[in-house]
């Protein structure tokens, strides 16, 4: 059969067209960026957001140290408070005798004696006058070993020594007879000094004694178990940190007199006193 090239020309352009309606129809396979028919699409799950850390709390910010000595009103807590007088001479039963500085003869263990003037450093005589220690002498022991609160190493009797036997320190009593045996040899005050008046103004409920590291000279400083205001104004060897001593008058005893521990204290600095109390003059 003899065809013209018309229709040999149409029949190629109609399989071309069917060709190219096979690549680019619908559900063409997945080289085409289709879908294969028969199968669905899926669509990837969203990957989970990871749970944040919690923050970890703010580590509270240390409270600030007090700062010595307190010069601003402030609380000072966990303080032992004591009590401490001028040492009265009736307490004592030494003879009397004549001592430095001084016009009139006093018991010698109240002058001398490591619980008399010249370790408390104030005394009220017999007569109600008062007499401080000013300066001299070390203590020792009973046996005369320095470094030992007995007694000054002066003002005093040794007793007699033997092989067997130490000197031991003595003196007589008022009543008659000795405090440790019999006195030999009297040691005469060579360096210690006493002095009539005290040696600075107290007053009984009024004055304390303080570390100055601690509390200024010149404060003034509310006690809650005296429940009342005192003025800083003393010192003393024993008196270290956060410790006062209440000034009173002599007790019926020695063994009296009450300690407060773990005491809160009001201070008040010295600028802070004259403001809050202008007519008390707290002076040291």
């Amino acid at each position: 059969m003899i065809v013209n090239s018309n229709s040999r020309n149409a029949a190629v352009v109609t399989a071309l067209a069917v060709a190219l309606a096979a690549v680019w129809a619908p559900g063409a396979s997945a080289t085409t960026g289709g879908t294969a028919p028969g199968t669905t699409t899926t669509t990837p799950a969203p990957k989970p957001k990871p749970t944040p850390k919690p923050k970890p709390k703010p580590k509270p910010k240390p409270k600030p140290k007090q700062r010595f000595p307190i010069n601003t009103d402030s609380y000072l807590t966990g303080v032992l408070v004591t009590q401490y007088w001028s040492v009265p001479e009736r307490w004592f039963n030494g003879v009397k005798v004549m001592a430095p500085g001084l016009t009139k003869p006093h018991r010698v263990d109240w002058l001398y004696s490591a619980s008399g003037v010249a370790m408390e450093g104030d005394g009220v005589g017999l007569d109600g006058v008062h007499v401080h220690w000013v300066q001299g002498g070390s203590w020792m022991s009973s046996t005369g070993v320095l470094g030992n609160y007995y007694w000054l190493n002066e003002g005093f009797w040794w007793t007699k020594k033997t092989k067997k036997v130490k000197a031991k320190v003595t003196y007589k009593l008022e009543s008659g007879g000795w405090s440790n045996g019999k006195g030999v040899k009297w040691v005469a005050p060579r360096n210690v000094r006493f002095a009539k008046g005290q040696s600075r103004y107290l007053k009984p409920w009024a004055s304390i004694a303080v570390d100055p590291r601690v509390i200024r000279f010149g404060s003034i400083v509310w006690v809650p178990a005296f429940r009342r205001w005192f003025c800083a104004q003393d010192t003393g060897g024993g008196i270290k940190g956060r410790h006062i001593d209440v000034y009173r008058p002599a007790p019926a005893s020695q063994n009296s007199g009450n300690t407060y521990s773990g005491q809160k204290l009001h201070v008040l600095p010295p600028a802070a006193a004259k403001k809050k109390f202008p007519k008390w003059r707290c002076v040291h």
